[in-house]
């Protein structure tokens, strides 16, 4: 008889009150899931955004380096890949320099000039003064133009370049160098760091990247 009552008591399964412990558990674990993916959504938003610019970049320099003559297809504009992701901020002057862990006398009064269609030919003074950032304690200085081209077969552009890609949980940076490198920069503590991490994120080309912005 009493084996027959522990059996019954065995048979009745989970309480209700057991139920809704599980349920809401359960509950309680999608919810947190589903905050969760925003956020981690607009963390790798801009280095989607990042990728995407990068893509362009290297199309416009892989044509000089194939000798295409007409200077539009050797031209990377901004404007080809502002807005592409939503809610990534896509400009060529930063949200923040931030902190100056370096000398940035040295871009005070540069000027930029024009890519020399063909090589050797002189270059012309556009005028326009550099910005500056300092990146792990080496200085960039940069020419914040929207758009940018790169001389027929040598690859090369008149000046170093920077493209930024903040929102409300990142800041990172594609530079740009006038040998036709790309690096990649975050703001971080609000310094500027050289994030060599990443280098695989943008596309390869023939040419190594360097290990600092010059």
């Amino acid at each position: 008889m009493e084996k027959l009552k522990i059996k019954q008591l065995n048979n009745k399964g989970y309480s209700l009150f057991e139920i809704t412990v599980v349920i809401l558990i359960i509950s309680f674990a999608i919810v947190g899931i589903a905050i969760n993916i925003p956020a981690a959504t607009s963390t790798i938003a801009p280095e989607t955004a990042l990728v995407q610019t990068a893509s362009g970049v290297l199309t416009a320099k892989r044509n000089a380096l194939l000798g295409v003559n007409s200077e539009s297809d050797r031209t990377f504009q901004l404007a080809q890949t502002a807005n592409t992701v939503q809610g990534v901020n896509i400009t060529t002057t930063p949200t923040s320099f931030g902190k100056q862990t370096c000398s940035l006398q040295n871009c005070f009064g540069q000027f930029s000039s024009n890519p020399s269609d063909k090589e050797g030919q002189s270059q012309s003074s556009t005028k326009q003064v550099l910005s500056a950032i300092c990146v792990s304690g080496q200085t960039f200085c940069f020419n914040n133009s929207n758009s940018f081209s790169f001389n027929i077969f040598s690859g090369r552009t008149s000046s170093d370049h920077a493209i930024f890609f903040n929102n409300d949980k990142r800041n990172l940076a594609l530079l740009v160098t006038k040998t036709g490198n790309l690096l990649i920069a975050e703001l971080l503590n609000n310094e500027w760091k050289s994030r060599t991490d990443l280098q695989e994120l943008i596309l390869k080309d023939d040419s190594k990247p360097s290990k600092e912005p010059r």
